[in-house]
This record gives structure tokens, C-alpha cells and sequence, in this order.
């Protein structure tokens, strides 16, 4: 399991590399900047995980409990019948949106970085 020296030391890393790319403006270290500032947000959900003390056990339940919710919803999702793909997609996409399965998509990530 990770700890918090070693995700605080990930994050000055991610914010060094942050600074350096900055320095030269060209459309891949924007690219790289943006990819940056995403790996320290995620790096920020873990560690705010990791401060409340949690144990291996309580983090596993929990990995199991949101990945049960998932596929609950999931179940229970009806596919429209559309003649066009990509609309029931982006109705797939609303309706996971509407119950909040991204965040628990999110909350899934960082707990699975967390154990392993």
C-alpha cells in the first residue's frame, strides 16, 4: 500500500516536471502539462484517501463494494433501440452521468493505485 511520504514525493516530481515543461511553449509540452496536471489531481484524491488512515482490508471491501455498484447500474441500464450508434451512446453516457458513475469510477482508480 502506498503512503503519504511516497505520494507527496510523486507529487513534487509532477509539479518539477509541471515547471519545466512550462518553460518552452510548444503544442506538446502543453500536451505534456495538461497530462501533468491530471496525474496531480489524481495524485491529490490519493492522498486525501491516505490521510484518513484507512487499512488494506477496509480498502479492498471498499473496492468491491464500488465495483458492485457499478455493476448494478450497469445492469439495470436499458439500451435504447436507435438507428444511429453514437446516439445511444451519448444516452449511455448521460445516464451514467445522471447517477454519478464517474465518481465512482474515480474514487475505483484511486483505490486501486492506493493497493497495488
Amino acid at each position: 500500500m502506498k503512503t503519504i511520504k511516497k505520494l507527496q514525493s510523486e507529487m513534487d516530481s509532477v509539479k518539477s516536471e509541471i515547471e519545466n515543461y512550462q518553460k518552452i511553449d510548444t503544442p506538446e509540452n502543453i500536451r505534456r502539462v495538461k497530462k501533468c496536471r491530471t496525474r496531480f489531481s489524481h495524485l491529490k484524491w490519493c492522498k486525501q484517501y491516505i490521510e484518513s488512515n484507512p487499512t488494506q482490508a477496509f480498502l479492498e471491501k471498499e473496492r468491491d463494494r464500488l465495483s458492485n455498484r457499478i455493476n448494478k447500474f450497469l445492469e439495470n441500464y436499458i439500451e435504447p433501440v436507435m438507428a444511429n450508434k453514437s446516439e445511444a451512446t451519448k444516452e449511455k453516457k448521460a445516464f451514467e452521468k445522471d447517477i454519478g458513475i464517474p465518481k465512482i469510477r474515480k474514487q475505483l482508480t484511486a483505490i486501486n493505485f492506493l493497493l497495488n
